[in-house]
């Protein structure tokens, strides 16, 4: 089986959706030697034999559908939330829908029209979609309860997308706390900053607290607050991170702390577990879903609540072993070749109607 896919997500860094994309892709590959993904709207033409995938570079309309003639492609992939341009209406469209978080945000778009704008090409993609498939079960519902129980979406989860490491690797000489994500009010990092050096006033901990994730503003509290932070050793940002250096981070953190308000999946919970790294998150969104019975749940809001999850996971060796086992039962549930199993058998559906 071939198929063209939108391959724009990979003009940029090679995380998120780009990476997971191609970590489906590859496994379709291995459980299927005849199927192949080709890429375009990339700037770079470039093949991974290995993993079932080419990228064609930029090509007209009347281009790619000629290629897909002359390759057999009955089916194109749309990976990123909307449907992009060119729109290849003879080929059967697949459109992933991550989350609706931009709509669900009234926040999110600094003016009303921006909101609608995106609603409007939200609605566009849904009805030209032949096939949509999503990440989680909350996505699902989300995008039911968007359209009014019009279109209906296959959940396929994600899984980890980091390699294994050895015992030992980055140890940084400390103790400390993780944030692993985008500098992103959504996400709690300002409530974690808080709750953190509130803790070290009262000298409760001897931690420190590292974020992890590209540096970006804020608000002008939150970034003078974590500029005190740094000042005074207490806080390390470490900037972009490599693969084996997240998994080294992961590995050595008394616990990942990940207290966002709105995720379609939250994949830093997951890639915590894989590396016995316990997490405190919360239930909103996706992210009891995603967390199962593994991770430690607080109310966002509640300063005392994450404080004392934080204390209880430095301190307490026992309470921290448990977690670490039950996120290695929770993350069983989350298998690469599973959902590219899942997929192709999508496909099939989608090709037998």
């Amino acid at each position: 089986m071939n198929i063209l896919f939108d391959a724009g997500i990979m003009n940029g860094d090679f995380v998120g959706i780009a990476k997971s994309t191609f970590y489906l892709y590859d496994h379709c590959h291995r459980i299927c030697g005849d199927f192949h993904a080709y890429g375009f709207n990339t700037r770079r033409r470039q093949e991974y034999p290995d993993a079932g995938i080419t990228l064609i570079g930029r090509k007209s309309r009347r281009e790619l559908l000629a290629f897909a003639e002359e390759k057999n492609i009955k089916i194109v992939h749309y990976p990123t939330n909307l449907m992009t341009w060119p729109i290849l209406s003879p080929l059967k469209k697949v459109l992933t829908v991550h989350d609706l978080i931009p709509y669900e945000d009234r926040n999110y778009f600094p003016c009303r029209l921006r909101r609608h704008w995106y609603a409007y090409r939200t609605r566009f993609g849904l009805k030209q979609a032949d096939l949509i498939t999503t990440v989680s079960d909350y996505s699902r519902q989300a995008i039911l309860d968007f359209s009014d129980g019009q279109f209906s979406s296959v959940p396929i989860y994600w899984s980890v997308t980091l390699p294994d490491i050895f015992p030992g690797d980055l140890r940084l000489g400390y103790r400390y706390y993780l944030y692993v994500g985008g500098y992103d009010r959504r996400k709690g990092i300002d409530v974690l900053v808080r709750a953190f050096l509130d803790m070290k006033r009262k000298r409760l901990t001897e931690c420190k607290l590292v974020l992890a994730g590209r540096p970006r503003p804020l608000d002008f509290e939150t970034d003078k607050l974590i500029q005190t932070g740094v000042e005074d050793g207490d806080i390390i940002q470490t900037g972009y991170v490599s693969d084996e250096e997240l998994c080294s981070l992961y590995a050595n953190a008394v616990c990942m702390v990940y207290l966002s308000v709105r995720e379609g999946f939250g994949l830093p919970v997951i890639e915590a577990m894989k590396y016995e790294c316990p997490v405190i998150t919360t239930r909103r969104t996706s992210l009891p879903e995603i967390g199962g019975d593994a991770a430690c749940y607080v109310e966002r809001d509640n300063r005392e609540e994450l404080v004392k999850m934080l204390l209880r996971l430095e301190r307490d060796s026992a309470f921290r072993d448990q977690c670490v086992q039950a996120g290695k039962e929770n993350l069983r549930r989350f298998n690469w070749d599973e959902s590219a199993c899942k997929y192709l058998e999508a496909l099939e559906s989608l090709m037998e109607n």
